[in-house]
């Protein structure tokens, strides 16, 4: 009975860091996506004064 209860202990633990981890990727990509179109739309401004 205790065994069974720390092993899903750990089960739930391990699954926690892993959608944290998906969370943290995901949420990087968009971070960086945005700061791409930023980088593109400071390079059109710099282009349109030029």
């Amino acid at each position: 009975m205790f065994n069974a209860k720390s092993r899903i202990l750990q089960s739930n633990i391990y699954y926690d860091s892993n959608s944290i981890r998906k969370y943290v990727f995901h949420n990087s990509h968009i971070l960086y996506y945005i700061h791409v179109l930023t980088y593109m739309q400071r390079e059109n401004v710099i282009n349109s004064y030029l």
